[in-house]
């Protein structure tokens, strides 16, 4: 069996936010993703929370394709209560900004 090389494999992009509850943003945000793309746009997109960083100071990670992350982006700005903090390529990267917020206050 061949092996697929790097460069071909889907490229992930992950989106930080700030939000009141998790739980229910989880809920909503994958709600108001099949509204408007459907099921099979949010099965193409990928759509996963990271679990160790969705729990921490009420922020969440979502790992997204990163063809769709302008759809994500539509879906967040329909929400109410969200506030997004950025996109980054690595999840090293996102823990490290988790960790400048947490230092700054």
């Amino acid at each position: 069996m061949a092996l697929i090389h790097p460069s071909y494999r889907e490229k992930r992009r992950y989106i930080l936010v700030k939000v009141k509850d998790v739980e229910k943003f989880k809920i909503e945000f994958i709600e108001k993703f099949r509204y408007f793309f459907g099921i099979y746009g949010l099965a193409k997109a990928g759509v996963i929370f990271i679990k160790e960083l969705c729990r921490e100071n009420d922020y969440c990670v979502i790992r997204i394709a990163r063809k769709f992350v302008h759809y994500s982006l539509v879906t967040l700005s329909s929400m109410k209560n969200v506030d997004l903090l950025g996109i980054y390529p690595t999840l090293k990267r996102v823990r490290s900004k988790i960790e400048r917020i947490k230092k700054s206050r």
